[in-house]
């Protein structure tokens, strides 16, 4: 395996926990990378249907990780805030907040 970025990590993880034999090849430090410097955040608000239950798995999946590691991975729920603008936006809003539960 390469990569020592959070997929290539998480991939090596997952792997090791079904007793796959696992290599993991990075050139600097683990996380240094991209995923060091990514701007990205674990979240289901906003995303398209397709993307939702698999954001959500990734939010139920973090909430356990820092006990399942033992480290404190820093991670913390949070929210996001939109505002409607119009009424339209408005209920669009509610109804993503209703598949978004």
């Amino acid at each position: 395996m390469i990569g020592g970025g959070i997929m290539g990590c998480s991939l090596a993880y997952f792997l090791a926990k079904r007793g796959v034999k696992v290599t993991l090849v990075e050139k600097s430090h683990c996380g240094a990378e991209a995923s060091g410097r990514s701007l990205g955040g674990v979240r289901a608000m906003g995303r398209k249907s397709a993307e939702l239950p698999l954001a959500m798995a990734s939010k139920n999946l973090w909430l356990g990780l820092s006990d399942e590691l033992g480290f404190d991975l820093e991670y913390s729920r949070s929210g996001c805030l939109h505002l409607a603008m119009t009424e339209k936006q408005l209920e669009t809003f509610r109804k993503r907040t209703q598949k978004e539960q």
